[in-house]
């Protein structure tokens, strides 16, 4: 599969699990669980991303399942263009800024140190910096720094993401849902923005190659090098013979000898010069040729090769670092929250005459509940407000450091205040970066534990606040808490 194909399938299924809330939690479990036993009776294991897409193919093949299938497209074809209208304007610009730079009246031939460092040297300069910025959002200091320097990578990815929001709208539609997707729009964003730049940077190059060939064709052009510093001209032909070492064994008449290099000088008031010294200055054309090919344009296609290899990997990452497809994942492994099957797990209680609380169908995950939400003693591990933060953070520590599931309970009618989201930060470093944590906003006994109105959608916006992509909002249905009394 191509990685534009993933990208648009990637929206598409984004879309779809977006609209999916709306089935209720057990038939999407049935569903999902009943794919995911298909896949693993397969021989060779699959990793998350090829889960997904295999689990994607299956929906297309359902008639009333199917999504819109041109969200995803719409996208592609939106880049496409862009693609498109940034290469031909760096072509443009190129063939521009080559024809000013290459303007010669006759009086005075080309400069080739101004030439030289606008169309190289600058350009040169802002790859350099790209790469130094490549090099600082990856490295200690530009993830943890707390400087202005330490904090431009991030402000590059947050700049990146309203870009990508641009093109987003520009498409006509939204494919990002507002779950936690960690670092991965951003990672996307700047990638595919860099990507973006080196497509110009090369269109630039191809443009001023062009017209400098024209222009090498139709007119009669002259170069030379005039410097106010005091240079010997067997420096500035040591500096000339390294630019062109890359092709020297290639192409010898693009590397100026020194005799060259040495009537090539001209000074302002000199006047007009000897035919014959003049017939000479037309002879530095491949060296300004191979330069242009060389050091300007060969980066620019290596560079937009890395980034385009970079921007493949950050697309199946926004595929999978997305809470939705988190919960997807685990509703295909596991039957947690499946209604129907004969399996439950019994929370104890220490006295009798309490209640005791049955999560049917959860046998695979840690319990912990939050602010007494199903006000029980016996839950697996307790937390709450009223515990200072030494001991909230020994009671999570209880936890299995590399836990497989957690299923958070928290009261439903209670905002998600501050406190909580840090308490979900603990159980994060706790469990690990890659364990499922299953936030289930619980209701009132006497309302079967449902929670009311918009409960969820505000625990959901939270929690997507949190920028988590594994740990993800699910309502709990009627069935999956039952209470029971026990009498001593």
């Amino acid at each position: 599969m191509s990685k534009r194909a993933l990208l648009a399938q990637s929206i598409n299924i984004h879309h779809f699990l977006d609209h999916d809330r709306t089935l209720r939690l057990s038939q999407r479990s049935a569903r999902d669980r009943a794919i995911g036993r298909e896949l693993e009776g397969g021989k060779a294991a699959l990793s998350d991303t090829d889960k997904v897409l295999a689990w994607w193919r299956s929906m297309q093949s359902t008639p009333s399942d199917k999504s819109q299938p041109d969200s995803g497209e719409r996208v592609i074809s939106v880049r496409r263009w862009l693609n498109i209208l940034l290469l031909a304007g760096g072509i443009l610009l190129g063939a521009g800024a080559g024809s000013l730079a290459l303007t010669f009246d006759g009086s005075y031939p080309v400069n080739l140190l101004a030439f030289l460092g606008v169309m190289v040297g600058l350009p040169g300069v802002l790859l350099i910096l790209t790469l130094v910025s490549m090099v600082w959002r990856t490295s200690r200091f530009g993830v943890a720094g707390k400087s202005p320097v330490s904090r431009a990578p991030h402000s590059m990815l947050q700049l990146n993401s309203w870009l990508l929001g641009l093109w987003e709208r520009l498409s006509g539609g939204v494919w990002q849902s507002g779950y936690g997707q960690s670092n991965a729009r951003g990672r996307f964003a700047y990638w595919q923005v860099v990507s973006f730049a080196q497509l110009f940077s090369v269109g630039f190059f191809i443009g001023a190659l062009m017209m400098l060939a024209l222009l090498v064709v139709a007119t009669d052009l002259a170069f030379g090098w005039s410097t106010t510093l005091e240079l010997q001209a067997s420096a500035v032909h040591a500096w000339f013979a390294a630019i062109a070492l890359p092709w020297v064994n290639v192409w010898r008449e693009a590397v100026p000898d020194l005799a060259l290099v040495e009537v090539s000088r001209f000074y302002r008031l000199e006047g007009d010069m000897l035919e014959a010294r003049a017939a000479r200055l037309g002879e530095w054309w491949p060296f300004v040729f191979m330069t242009l090919l060389v050091w300007g344009l060969l980066p620019r296609l290596l560079m937009l090769a890395w980034c385009r290899w970079r921007l493949n990997a950050a697309t199946e990452v926004l595929l999978r670092e997305h809470s939705e497809v988190t919960a997807l994942l685990d509703r295909m492994s596991t039957p947690a929250l499946a209604l129907g099957e004969d399996v439950h797990t019994e929370v104890p209680v220490s006295e009798p005459g309490k209640e005791a609380v049955k999560l049917n169908n959860f046998d695979q995950a840690r319990v912990v509940v939050w602010n007494e939400a199903l006000a029980l003693s016996g839950a697996q591990l307790a937390l709450g407000s009223v515990l200072s933060d030494a001991e909230l953070q020994a009671r999570i520590q209880q936890l299995a450091p590399r836990a497989e599931r957690v299923l958070v309970m928290v009261k439903a009618w209670e905002p998600p205040t501050l406190e909580v989201l840090d308490v979900l930060h603990l159980l994060r470093r706790q469990v690990g970066a890659g364990c499922s944590i299953l936030i289930t906003p619980v209701g009132l006994p006497e309302q079967d534990f449902q929670p009311a109105g918009d409960d969820v959608q505000v625990w959901s916006a939270a929690v997507a606040k949190l920028a988590d992509p594994h740990s993800y909002v699910a309502q709990a249905e009627p069935g999956l808490i039952t209470v029971e009394r026990h009498h001593g």
